[in-house]
């Protein structure tokens, strides 16, 4: 079975009609989360920890900020006149501001928000743009993670492989999934266009038989 079966990528038009509303939704819960990040936390963190640093503070803004700007341009992408590419631009653009922004804060999180890289497969994102999101997400883990010694640098290498290989395969699965469902959907309208001639034809062919006199 040829491997190229098992890297295609659904048409980028179908799949964004399919997934638009679902995609969306799932930018503007990451919005609001970036949201809750920036001003939960920041409400909650003086009464828990005790105090909060003047870095804390920004840090929190940021989030803040990140999360308004994502929540409005998720919401923004349901106007019948946005272009095809907006929803696609808001996931990777905030999803690469987000993650820059909590691993240069807290590069001990790197792992999980490259994980979080998954959601842009659901969003429909096409492969050049998603990969290009991935690799930045690893190049700001690398420069932001400080490595103290050199089996660290064995551990961050083993990990980001790791992962990666696993949004490859995640992503690849999910559009030789919707591929096929294209297919599917595309052999049943020429079914349906077929039947619907076949039957056209029958009704236009009626014809009338004489009665039996003899």
């Amino acid at each position: 079975m040829p491997l190229s079966r098992y890297l295609r990528t659904a048409p980028h038009e179908w799949l964004l009609a399919t997934l638009r509303r679902r995609a969306v939704l799932l930018n503007a819960l990451q919005g609001i989360g970036c949201l809750q990040w920036g001003l939960l936390s920041y409400r909650f963190q003086p009464v828990i920890c005790g105090s909060t640093s003047t870095s804390d503070i920004a840090l929190h803004e940021e989030y803040t900020a990140i999360g308004a700007v994502w929540l409005f341009a998720s919401i923004a992408c349901l106007a019948d006149r946005a272009p095809s590419w907006a929803v696609e631009a808001v996931a990777c653009c905030c999803h690469i501001t987000f993650s820059a922004t909590v691993l240069w804060g807290t590069p001990a999180t790197w792992s999980a928000l490259i994980i979080r890289g998954g959601s842009l497969i659901f969003c429909g994102v096409r492969p050049i743009p998603f990969f290009a999101t991935i690799a930045v997400d690893g190049l700001n883990a690398f420069l932001s993670h400080p490595f103290e010694h050199p089996c660290n640098v064995l551990d961050f290498a083993f990990g980001v492989i790791s992962m990666l290989t696993m949004l490859t395969v995640s992503y690849f699965a999910m559009h030789t999934h919707w591929s096929q469902l294209f297919d599917a959907q595309r052999d049943l309208a020429t079914e349906k266009t077929g039947l619907n001639k076949l039957l056209n034809m029958v009704c236009d062919a009626a014809c009338w038989v004489e009665p039996d006199t003899g």
